[in-house]
């Protein structure tokens, strides 16, 4: 089992008033799965969305080291591809946004991976289904604010029926 980390954990994760409820998730999978941080992924795509822009890269770079890094392939284009193309709206445009879709098309290419998010919508259901969530409260700027994880598996005949129906 693998779980690839979306974009968002991560710069969760560099964020010191939300580190603390990563960490908190991060070990009720690992109690739950049985599984140590070094089992988490990244597609290649988090990187650059990590890296454009960034400010300091040395704390990405600490993170990055410590997970496996999942290459972009072309397989994992194709099938993100197809998973954009079976989420379009009705004037043929793609609902979700690109590093989604190559973060889901890594997930599809990797039997018995897991996608861990905090962003529910970006990963369409029926294509991607919840095993997992569980929502943490916590202050900021004296505020009550609460950040829900997501952890999706992906649905693999549903991408290819999804496929079929959009293509005709």
């Amino acid at each position: 089992m693998e779980i690839i980390l979306d974009t968002c954990i991560v710069q969760y994760y560099l964020k010191s008033e939300t580190r603390p409820l990563v960490q908190a998730y991060f070990e009720r999978l690992s109690e739950k799965f049985n599984m140590p941080m070094k089992d988490f992924s990244v597609s290649m795509i988090s990187k650059f969305e990590l890296l454009r822009g960034a400010k300091k890269i040395l704390p990405i770079t600490e993170i990055l080291q410590r997970v496996h890094k999942i290459p972009v392939s072309e397989e994992i284009l194709t099938l993100s591809a197809f998973l954009s193309s079976a989420c379009q709206n009705r004037n043929g445009h793609p609902i979700y946004d690109d590093g989604d879709c190559i973060i889901g098309g890594a997930s599809f290419s990797i039997p018995s991976s897991y996608v861990l998010t905090a962003d529910g919508d970006g990963f369409p259901r029926p294509f991607f289904s919840e095993a997992d969530s569980f929502e943490y409260s916590y202050l900021k700027n004296r505020k009550d604010r609460s950040l829900r994880f997501y952890l999706l598996s992906h649905n693999m005949r549903e991408l290819v029926d999804g496929l079929a129906s959009h293509r005709g």
